[in-house]
């Protein structure tokens, strides 16, 4: 299962990767790229605070990315412990190479508050926004963190395989989730356009 999503993440992230610049002038223009990108440094700076205060938060965060996809694979959880350098979840049947990798390609927070934007009013639009900065800058300096070539989650799959699946689906939520935040899901679909064109074209390319 491990290579069928490496495989996966070669095939859906390449080419949304190099659909990025395609979508990066409608980012520029839009009035909500500024407030979230600074929300995003913002963000990875109070990171590295918590990282060296607090690291139980980000270590509990993890762990709960986990559990909830988990519960969407229909397991039962058992428990759940989270210290300063590491933490734990158990859960009824097998683990899943997509259980295992979450915490790595998910930016969690983020789109819990993506999906939580009808429940705030217009007038809290660019906080939600801002807000959306902040934590999107917080998972990406925790994976930098926290995805190493010794990290068991990580090990079991085959490093190789799991390094490649996630920079496929890293691609997938972290960048759509930005351009979610930024320019709403109507940006999302465009790119995802742009990357579906850029696979057709290296798809003729390589068979003609």
């Amino acid at each position: 299962m491990s290579l069928l999503w490496a495989i996966l993440g070669v095939v859906v992230g390449v080419p949304l990767a190099v659909a990025v610049p395609e979508v990066w002038p409608l980012l520029r223009g839009d009035a909500d790229a500024l407030p979230f990108g600074g929300a995003a440094l913002v963000g990875a700076v109070l990171t590295v605070l918590v990282l060296k205060f607090v690291p139980v938060f980000a270590v509990l965060e993890h762990e709960l990315t986990h559990m909830v996809v988990a519960v969407l694979h229909l397991r039962r959880p058992l428990s759940l412990s989270a210290g300063a350098r590491e933490g734990e979840v158990t859960y009824t049947g097998e683990s899943a190479f997509l259980i295992r990798l979450a915490p790595y390609v998910l930016p969690s927070v983020t789109l819990a508050l993506l999906l939580a934007e009808p429940l705030f009013a217009a007038a809290h639009q660019r906080t939600h926004v801002m807000l959306c900065g902040a934590t999107w800058g917080y998972h990406v300096t925790t994976l930098l963190e926290e995805a190493r070539p010794h990290q068991p989650d990580l090990r079991e799959g085959g490093v190789v395989r799991s390094f490649i699946a996630l920079f496929g689906l890293g691609v997938v939520f972290y960048c759509g989730a930005a351009l979610w935040a930024i320019g709403g899901f109507d940006l999302v679909e465009t790119w995802g356009r742009a990357g579906l064109d850029e696979a057709a074209q290296a798809l003729r390319r390589w068979v003609v």
